[in-house]
């Protein structure tokens, strides 16, 4: 198996999965993640999460229909589903509220801290 204490080990399995780790990044690209990469997350008053809710109620093509799965739907109304579903409303999904994945987030930050990784919050766990 696939042992996750060898940093380079880790490292070379990354890159075999990843087209974002191609043979020209160096391993500090590895450990600098997505970031390294495309640079740091806009904030809006040092929220991500305003951050992110702009980005998909406020901009030009927030209604903008496209398909996901053979259903239409815009990043607003995708926004909506996930964040702040409006009561009697009908979607094509049921909405889950975010609040049913609590036991599951904890369980999952129980499981990074264990690994010396930085537990998830709340926005990026509904970034994720």
């Amino acid at each position: 198996g696939l042992d996750i204490t060898d940093p380079r080990k880790l490292w070379e399995w990354q890159r075999a999965q990843s087209s974002l780790i191609t043979p020209c990044h160096e391993l500090r690209v590895f450990y600098g993640g997505i970031t390294s990469l495309i640079g740091p997350p806009e904030m809006v008053g040092g929220s991500f999460l305003k951050a992110m809710e702009q980005e998909h109620c406020d901009r030009p093509d927030s209604d903008v229909e496209f398909d996901v799965q053979g259903m239409r739907t815009t990043s607003k109304g995708e926004w909506e589903w996930l964040v702040a579903p409006q009561p009697g409303k009908t979607y094509a999904e049921a909405p889950v509220p975010l609040e049913a994945f609590k036991e599951k987030l904890n369980e999952r930050n129980k499981q990074l801290r264990i690994l010396k990784e930085q537990a998830l919050d709340y926005a990026e766990f509904v970034a994720a």
